[in-house]
């Protein structure tokens, strides 16, 4: 039986880079699923760069 990799073997990679991949792989999947609530990979990218530009408008910066 082979180990499996440790966490800091693997590529790094943030949360909103690995969904930005699956968006562009499945894009209809559902990513978040509350009740009958469900929010598909390529809407929560969108909501993410929403999110981001907003902050970057008000002025957040890398690091803060």
């Amino acid at each position: 039986m082979t180990a499996p990799a440790a966490p800091l073997d693997a590529p790094y990679r943030t949360l909103s880079d690995l969904v930005r991949e699956h968006a562009l792989a499945r894009p209809g999947q559902a990513a978040l699923v509350q009740g009958d609530d469900v929010l598909s990979y390529a809407e929560l990218d969108a909501l993410m760069d929403r999110i981001a530009a907003t902050l970057q408008r008000d002025g957040l910066k890398p690091g803060d």
